[in-house]
């Protein structure tokens, strides 16, 4: 990676979202569905057309269900099976994150995901790492493992919070395993982020409540349980949003 320049992923969950941050001039996507629900695995349809559709490289999330990450056996082969059939597409690579009971990272499931993907496929630990009760010991096992970046907000609800966590983090990496900067990053704060911690990539979720038309009709039907804040609604990227990052991230370096 170009060191005088910060990698700006975004957080995508559609495909329009993939080429609207394509054109904003991100430079690169994680491609997820559910984001309401933290990111699970995009449909096959999903992954196809946004890997004909765009250059960016794309890591797709891998991650059978909500909440935590220590997984059932079937859950964990439905893991492995979505692991595999993104590996076959093409997917640049993929994000996932297998805990023990006790919070620490499933070294030997973490194994077992990464032989689904090829040697040139990107491995992408992610924020089930801020649940880890020590993050250098874990840092040290996903080393260990293979993988190829660790995404992190320090252990808090966001990157700035955990600020000083991923500053450590970044240091012990030593350029062993890059260290992806995620949580809460929006323009006024980034540039300050990059300069106290030393990260090069920031991941974002730069997006704006859109209006689903098919609720113009009224009527008292919930689809959601709980019931969000306003159910009419769905999120997708926002370009301005995304290219206002991008200045602001140009004009840093």
């Amino acid at each position: 990676m170009d060191s005088q320049k910060t990698c700006l992923e975004i957080c995508t969950a559609s495909v329009t979202d993939v080429l609207t941050a394509e054109s904003a001039g991100a430079d690169r996507v994680e491609l997820n569905t559910a984001l309401g629900l933290g990111g699970l695995t995009p449909t096959y349809g999903m992954i196809e057309l946004a890997l004909q559709q765009t250059n960016l490289p794309i890591i797709a999330m891998a991650r059978p269900r909500e909440s935590g990450f220590c997984y059932s056996n079937s859950e964990f082969e439905t893991l492995l099976r979505d692991v595999a059939w993104l590996a076959e597409a093409g997917v640049t690579g993929i994000a996932f994150g297998v805990l023990t009971e006790r919070g620490k990272i499933d070294q030997t499931r973490c194994r077992a995901v990464i032989r689904e993907m090829a040697p040139t496929q990107e491995i992408v630990f992610h924020r089930a790492f801020d649940l880890v009760p020590n993050t250098q010991d874990a840092l040290e096992a996903l080393v260990d493992c293979g993988v190829h970046r660790v995404m992190t907000s320090g252990g808090q609800a966001t990157a700035w919070q955990g600020r000083q966590v991923i500053t450590s983090l970044v240091r012990q990496s030593k350029d062993r395993i890059q260290i992806l900067a995620a949580g809460g990053i929006r323009k006024d704060h980034v540039t300050q982020l990059i300069a106290e911690t030393g990260v090069e990539q920031i991941h974002a979720g730069l997006g704006q409540s859109r209006e689903d038309a098919s609720y113009a009709g009224g009527g008292n039907v919930d689809f959601y349980s709980p019931k969000p804040e306003k159910p009419e609604h769905f999120r997708q990227s926002s370009s301005d949003l995304i290219r206002q990052m991008v200045q602001t991230l140009n004009s840093h370096t």
